[in-house]
């Protein structure tokens, strides 16, 4: 359902200064219909970490996912999966610890 603000809603949340308070680190990446998933990984683990992926996950999508699980673990952030098009991809992406406060929208 296009068209409808929720991108702009998602926006607005991610600027408010109680959220970013709130988390460590505020992440976000647009997935869109067809997307790339490890360019998707590679995005996110930058964010978290300030560098790239670990060279031994730059071209394996099974290890990058489990190394941006891992920079994840024990981190209290915000995950912001805008565009999803598909539940996979949403559930591939959706790398945030639960048990140390962590969210994932």
């Amino acid at each position: 359902m296009g068209g409808v603000g929720k991108t702009l809603m998602a926006v607005q949340l991610i600027r408010d200064a109680e959220v970013g308070a709130a988390f460590d680190r505020l992440l976000w990446v647009s997935v869109g219909q067809d997307p790339d998933p490890l360019q998707c990984v590679r995005m996110l683990y930058f964010q978290l970490k300030s560098a790239p992926l670990p060279s031994g996950a730059m071209e394996d999508e099974r290890i990058a996912v489990q190394a941006l699980r891992e920079a994840c673990n024990g981190a209290k952030v915000l995950l912001v999966l805008d565009d999803i098009w598909d539940a996979k991809h949403a559930e591939m992406l959706n790398c945030v610890d639960a048990e140390a406060g962590a969210a994932c929208l």
